[in-house]
């Protein structure tokens, strides 16, 4: 935001980026629609630039639990491979 590496948004991007955070990063598919891409890391930053380099990642097996309780096991957990610009795609052919 702006030209200074230390507002607040850039403040946090930096701390992400150096705890390696995960974050969700909302894709624009058309205007007012968007799809949440996660989890998202903060692969490079730049203050100089105020750039920040953006990587899409799957969960680790590791984090994927199986369900512990009655309520729980009423959702399923499923990992997918989606072309990244397929929401754009279907937006555009629904508008038609």
């Amino acid at each position: 935001m702006g030209q200074d590496p230390n507002s607040a948004d850039d403040y946090r991007l930096r701390v992400v980026y150096e705890n390696q955070i995960p974050i969700i990063y909302f894709f624009g598919i058309a205007l007012g629609h968007y799809q949440a891409m996660l989890p998202t890391f903060i692969s490079g930053w730049d203050a100089t630039r105020l750039t920040a380099k953006v990587v899409f990642a799957m969960a680790e097996r590791g984090q994927l639990v199986a369900p512990q309780d009655a309520v729980e096991r009423r959702y399923a957990l499923r990992v997918v491979k989606q072309r990244l610009h397929q929401a754009v795609f279907r937006e555009a052919v629904n508008g038609l």
